[in-house]
């Protein structure tokens, strides 16, 4: 019996991936002037040995679509990467600061060349070393940074939540915590039990809604990549 359970998950499991892959195809079909400057971007990052994650280009279009619909000014971004980029754009076009952190030296050194970062851009990639807080009711981990300022958006996609060779999967990532004002707008890439956390504890705070991705249920075109947090 278990071994036919096993089965019938596999067989879930690979439905459930590949819509997703067939999802994203739709998607970039159905928007491809929106995936000119995504898939630019993916290119440079795996030009260089990142992204190699199917979901990346639908993942940025979700995240360009949001910017455009909240119009931050100030702009705080736990975890650099390609999503630095569509930020840096948006910042460009608009007269915005961002901030962005990172815990791998030379992945912000790669993420900021690919940038371009001019002297007159109010753009900002920071090394900041991972602390891990493992002895609390809820396992956290941050970065070993003070932040000064306010943002009124923030993506959290950072730190990585890997310690050793083990992916603490319950752990959250809790910079937030500290900000002098919580942004109007927090955005969770993945990272579940992050997001889970927010909602049950900020929920008088933030109106919300959790990635489409924890229902393991099949894709759709234009599902919900992000959680979405946005203040009442």
């Amino acid at each position: 019996m278990k071994v036919i359970n096993k089965v019938i998950e596999r067989i879930r499991t690979y439905g459930i991936d590949k819509s997703y892959v067939e999802a994203h195809q739709k998607h970039s079909l159905d928007h491809q002037e929106e995936y000119k400057l995504v898939d630019d971007i993916v290119s440079k990052f795996r030009a260089t040995g990142g992204l190699k994650f199917e979901h990346q280009a639908y993942k940025l279009w979700s995240l360009y679509k949001l910017l455009q619909e909240h119009q931050p000014s100030s702009i705080l971004e736990f975890g650099s990467g390609s999503s630095s980029l569509i930020f840096s754009d948006y910042v460009r076009k608009n007269d915005c600061s961002f901030l962005s952190i990172d815990e791998d030296k030379k992945w912000a050194a790669n993420t900021s060349k690919l940038i371009g970062i001019k002297e007159s851009d109010q753009i900002e990639i920071k090394q900041a070393d991972k602390v891990v807080y493992p002895n609390l009711s809820t396992v956290e981990i941050k970065y070993d940074v003070r932040i000064t300022g306010n943002y009124d958006f923030a993506l959290i996609d950072g730190p990585s939540l890997h310690v050793g060779n083990t992916k603490l999967k319950e752990a959250i990532n809790s910079n937030f915590h500290d900000l002098n004002e919580l942004p109007k707008v927090i955005l969770v890439d993945v990272r579940k039990a992050t997001a889970e956390y927010i909602a049950k504890h900020y929920s008088d705070i933030y109106d919300y809604k959790l990635s489409d991705i924890f229902t393991r249920e099949k894709a759709r075109p234009g599902y919900q990549y992000f959680s979405v947090f946005v203040k009442k």
